[in-house]
């Protein structure tokens, strides 16, 4: 009984010292205040309908409103097929074009619906169905569920990160939800897979910082139990054939509605800012030219390119970070940096 006293007041006052010194690199960044996502058999995740939920962290406090098509976007579907004279542009992508950390209005899709607006003669609608977590295979399931809607775009942009082509390797979904949440699915030593959380788990993950210091001490301490460099190199060239594979589906899917397809590639901050740590979630296995290797896809298979990286660097050197502090998605400066990248190719999305 002592000792039970004993831990749960060592416990208590580590919870204290914690909230205290209220680190920012501990908190986990941007905690949703609700659950915004739910199970679904085709992806393995996907928004909740009509969610209204809030997003914080030290750096940022955002709504998130999900409509009822499930997306976070101020047009709905019904809507925008009444819409005969504007010209469509549909667009795909992760957390990144989701606009993780910022809000609605901010996000760089957001700001390319304003931006060909007030230069272009004709009229814009810009469907942001990007959803945090996708990747290639993803990208490819949607369009695939979507075909009877692509009839009523004219264009689509696909925003590439670091990850999407990784990811497309796994054999099973990235995420299930539990609670509303995202729960990683992961193997242990005897390769059983499973996505491993349960009620008390996700209430700590929620109310508690010294479990989430335990739990980003963990990882730390697994992610030193690294994949040899063999090993690496064959997985990245088959995390890349795979990627090619959906990307050869997504081509077929818009050349069959002659669509114009955008590749967007969205750097790591490492990329940009080169005195920044390596991110952690960087997965160990990653083409050291995916930014060269998706503009020859491009080019070959009629698609545009547009490498942000590009931009993103050159503004840097004016003294902007384009990239949150403890995260590694853009802030608001990284979004309007990006839109000036995509601006330089805003012929693209002229009337066919």
């Amino acid at each position: 009984m002592l000792l039970f006293a004993a831990l749960l007041f060592a416990m208590l006052t580590g919870e204290i010292v914690l909230r205290v010194m209220t680190p920012p690199s501990i908190i986990d960044a941007g905690i949703i205040k609700a659950g915004m996502f739910t199970d679904d058999e085709h992806y393995g995740w996907k928004h909740i309908k009509d969610f209204k939920g809030v997003q914080s962290n030290p750096e940022f406090t955002i709504d998130i409103r999900i409509n009822s098509d499930g997306y976070r976007c101020k047009w709905l579907l019904d809507e925008l097929k009444k819409e005969k004279e504007a010209l469509k542009i549909l667009g795909i992508g992760d957390s990144f074009t989701f606009g993780f950390g910022v809000q609605e209005e901010q996000c760089y899709l957001s700001l390319l619906e304003k931006y060909l607006n007030e230069k272009k003669d004709r009229r814009y609608i810009v469907y942001n169905a990007a959803v945090s977590g996708f990747s290639f295979k993803e990208y490819c399931k949607f369009l695939e569920s979507f075909r009877e809607n692509l009839v009523h775009f004219d264009f689509i942009t696909i925003g590439v990160t670091i990850n999407d082509h990784t990811d497309a390797r796994l054999p099973h979904p990235k995420y299930k939800t539990y609670g509303g949440y995202l729960i990683y699915y992961k193997s242990n030593k005897d390769k059983k897979h499973k996505y491993d959380t349960n009620a008390v788990k996700l209430w700590a993950y929620k109310h508690s910082y010294l479990w989430r210091l335990a739990a980003k001490v963990k990882k730390i301490l697994l992610s030193t139990n690294s994949t040899n460099r063999d090993e690496s190199f064959h997985l990245a060239r088959e995390a890349w054939d795979k990627a090619i594979s959906y990307l050869d589906r997504i081509s077929e899917i818009a050349r069959e509605f002659e669509i114009p397809v955008m590749l967007i590639r969205i750097p790591h901050r490492k990329d940009i800012h080169k005195g920044n740590p390596k991110d952690e979630h960087i997965d160990e296995f990653l083409f050291a030219d995916l930014g060269e290797r998706l503009r020859q896809y491009a080019k070959q298979n009629g698609m545009v390119y547009v490498d942000t990286s590009t931009a993103l660097i050159e503004f840097a050197k004016e003294g902007p970070v384009y990239y949150m502090k403890y995260d590694a998605h853009w802030n608001i400066s990284g979004h309007e940096a990006a839109i000036k990248a995509i601006s330089e190719r805003a012929d693209f999305f002229d009337k066919r």
